[in-house]
C-alpha cells in the first residue's frame, strides 16, 4: 500500500507557518524571536561592531574645523578640538557610541517617560519621578536659556553629535538592549542633557534615608538637638586628601537637651514619604549608608 505524501507535507507547511507567525510576533515582553535571532541583523550582528577600527575618518554635520579623537589602550577617548562646539559635537558622538542605551534610560528616568520604551510596567515609576518635578524644572530652565549664549550653542552641539551617531546606525548596529526591546533609539533633544543634570543633582544632593531620618528626629527632639546628633559636617571626619595630621580627632561638644516636638518637621517628613513612595527608598533605618563614588 502506497501512502500519499500530501498529509505529511501539509503538516510541515503548517509547522513552518506557525514558526514564522511566532517568530514575527512578541511573546509577552519578549521581542519577536525571528528579528532577535536573525543572523544578519539580530543580536548575533552586535559582535561585529564590538571592535573599533584602528583608524577612521568621519565628516560630522556642523563641524567648523578638524577634530581628533584618540582612544587609548583602555578604550578611553581623548578629544582634541580648537573650539568648544566642535569638541562637544565630537564628544556627543563618542559618548553615544559607548553609552547610547544608558543615556536613553537615564533621560527617560528623569523625564518620567520610561514606560514609552519598556511598556506599561513602568507607569507607576514614571508617575513617581514626574512627581519630583525634575523634568518640569529642566524644561523651564532650558526654555529660559538665552539662545545666543555659549551654553545654548554647546548643548545644541552635543545633541547634534549624539544624533549624528544615531543617524548612522543600521538595525544590526544597535546596542544589544534595543534588540531585546525591539526598539530603536529616540532622537536626542537638547533638553535631554538638562534631564541628566537634574537627575544627577537629585542623586548627589538628596539622600532619602539620611534626610528622612533627620526630619523624623527633628520632629521628636527639635532642630538643635538633631543638628548635634546628625551633624552635616562631622568634626572628626578625615579628608580624602591627606593633611599631615596623624593623631585621632575627638568631638567633645555637649549635646543640647531635647526640645519639644517639631510639628513642621513631622509634616515635611510625611509629605516627603508620600511624594517619594518607593522611588526614594522610604528611609529604612537598616539601609547601609553610601560611602561615595569618587572617594
Amino acid at each position: 500500500m502506497i501512502r500519499s505524501p500530501a498529509p505529511r507535507a501539509l503538516g510541515w507547511l503548517l509547522l513552518l507557518a506557525a514558526l514564522l507567525y511566532v517568530g514575527a510576533r512578541r511573546i509577552g515582553p519578549a521581542p519577536p524571536l525571528g528579528h532577535l535571532l536573525d543572523p544578519a541583523n539580530g543580536i548575533w550582528a552586535v559582535a561585529t561592531t564590538a571592535e573599533l577600527p584602528r583608524e577612521r575618518t568621519l565628516a560630522l554635520p556642523g563641524m567648523s574645523d578638524r577634530v581628533q579623537v584618540l582612544i587609548d589602550d583602555r578604550g578611553v577617548p581623548h578629544v582634541f578640538a580648537s573650539n568648544s562646539e566642535d569638541l562637544l559635537r565630537a564628544l556627543g558622538y563618542v559618548v553615544a557610541r559607548d553609552r547610547l542605551f544608558q543615556m536613553e534610560m537615564r533621560w527617560r528616568t528623569a523625564a518620567g517617560r520610561l514606560s514609552e520604551l519598556v511598556g506599561e510596567r513602568a507607569l507607576g515609576f514614571d508617575r513617581r519621578l514626574r512627581g519630583l518635578g525634575l523634568a518640569w524644572s529642566a524644561e523651564r530652565q532650558f526654555a529660559a536659556t538665552d539662545s545666543s549664549s555659549a551654553t545654548y550653542r554647546d548643548i545644541q552641539a552635543y545633541a547634534a553629535g549624539i544624533n549624528a551617531y544615531i543617524d548612522g546606525l543600521r538595525w544590526r548596529d544597535l546596542p544589544f538592549e534595543y534588540h531585546l526591546l525591539g526598539a530603536r533609539p529616540s532622537r536626542w533633544e537638547p533638553v535631554n542633557s538638562l534631564y541628566l543634570l537634574k537627575l544627577m543633582g537629585w542623586d548627589l544632593s538628596f539622600g532619602t534615608s539620611s534626610d528622612l531620618r533627620r526630619l523624623r528626629a527633628q520632629a521628636r527632639v527639635g532642630r538643635e538637638a538633631t543638628d548635634a546628633l546628625f551633624p552635616v559636617n562631622s568634626p572628626i571626619q578625615q579628608p580624602v586628601q591627606p593633611n599631615g595630621q596623624r593623631e585621632p580627632r575627638y568631638a567633645f561638644a555637649e549635646i543640647p537637651p531635647p526640645a519639644g516636638p517639631d510639628r513642621r518637621a513631622a509634616r515635611t517628613a510625611r509629605s516627603l514619604e508620600l511624594a517619594l513612595g518607593s522611588a526614594g527608598g522610604g528611609g529604612d533605618e537598616s539601609e547601609r549608608e553610601p560611602l561615595g563614588s569618587n572617594n
